[in-house]
């Protein structure tokens, strides 16, 4: 039973060691693809961390963008509603020159 007298192995040992060593390269193999599926990972989002602070970074300059222009028609526009309602109103008559119009006094 006992293979090697000395060390006191017996065949059934070694063909558990044999199963055990299978087990522990296949494992070793699991976590050598595991790690290089999560080391893809990390990168992936670090690559979506750095775009969306990009597009977080447009956003915020079209928006300010869009803003400035809103408050800069806003301010054109008041400058246009002052200037408007300051200003007399003309008369609705048409001048006509009296040269032009032979009988003026025959008129009305």
């Amino acid at each position: 039973m006992t293979d090697d007298p000395a060390s006191g192995t017996t065949d059934q040992d070694k063909v558990t060691l044999a199963q055990l060593q299978n087990k522990l390269s296949e494992s070793q193999r699991r976590c050598l693809t595991i790690y290089a599926v999560c080391e893809e990972s990390v990168e992936t989002s670090q690559k979506l961390h750095r775009r969306c602070i990009q597009a977080e970074r447009k956003l915020k300059t079209m928006t300010s963008l869009f803003l400035f222009s809103v408050l800069i028609n806003l301010v054109l526009m008041g400058f246009c509603l002052h200037f408007i309602q300051r200003s007399p109103t003309p008369s609705p008559s048409i001048y006509i020159p009296e040269r032009m119009i032979p009988h003026i006094d025959q008129v009305g």
